[in-house]
């Protein structure tokens, strides 16, 4: 199954994204961030394709500084 991993500008924020996956009951993983994404605050979430969509648009609605990546 393809996975995407979410990385975060700052703790805070990854800290922010984890509530909300929580929240929405979507699957997540947090995990040291991947060495090939170059910036960030070295958290990042990984997640199913099958809630991309739906991580794409909590990112907008709730304001967190992160970028999807694939996995």
């Amino acid at each position: 199954m393809k996975k995407y991993v979410l990385s975060f500008n700052s703790t805070h924020h990854a800290i922010l994204a984890e509530g909300v996956f929580k929240s929405e009951a979507i699957e997540y993983k947090m995990i040291p961030t991947p060495r090939h994404v170059s910036l960030s605050c070295g958290l990042s979430i990984v997640f199913s394709k099958d809630d991309l969509d739906r991580v794409n648009k909590l990112i907008e609605d709730k304001k967190i500084e992160g970028e999807v990546f694939d996995y």
